[in-house]
């Protein structure tokens, strides 16, 4: 089974849900760090949905629009993989061409957040070093197998969020 949550927010986003993923109404819950507070949400309170799940997502509403294909037509490729990865990216081939440059120009604000979580120490590693022009998934539409989910939310998402939401300095002027 996989167990993907996809968002919801508005009655326009609402109306493009996919019966195969499980609603998530974010109509009242958004914050400055929207679908990072819906994946710990689900990984705090919904444990019982995806712990015995083989892959664990949170999709936006806009998952058909923009990827072109069904739930049932995304379970099946993975199925016909035969559940053979621990992550699956889904980025639409659409929106490949965003990488033109290198992510130093390209992700200006999101390379100096990096540097800012670096200094703090806040993470057990080192962000950077990484040569974006290969990284292609510009959206948030990813499939993880259940274990790989826990570890991310407790050891990398939870932490940053809570540091994160002390922000100061250099660091609130790059988050507003």
């Amino acid at each position: 089974m996989i167990s993907a949550w996809q968002i919801w927010f508005d009655k326009k986003s609402q109306g493009y849900l996919d019966d195969g993923f499980i609603p998530y109404d974010n109509s009242s819950k958004c914050t400055v760090f929207f679908e990072n507070s819906v994946i710990l949400d689900i990984w705090r309170n919904k444990k019982r949905l995806w712990i015995n799940s083989e892959y664990v997502g949170v999709l936006s509403w806009q998952f058909g629009v923009k990827a072109r294909m069904s739930s049932s037509e995304l379970f099946n490729k993975v199925y016909d993989d035969g559940c053979s990865k621990q992550v699956y990216l889904l980025t639409p081939k659409q929106y490949m061409h965003l990488c033109e440059t290198t992510h130093n120009r390209s992700f200006k604000s999101v390379v100096d957040v990096g540097k800012l979580i670096n200094a703090s120490g806040v993470l057990p590693f080192m962000l950077g070093g990484y040569d974006f022009n290969d990284c292609k998934n510009f959206c948030n539409f990813w499939l993880c197998r259940p274990d790989l989910f826990e570890e991310y939310c407790k050891e990398y998402l939870e932490p940053l969020m809570k540091w994160m939401s002390c922000a100061t300095g250099e660091l609130k002027r790059l988050l507003e």
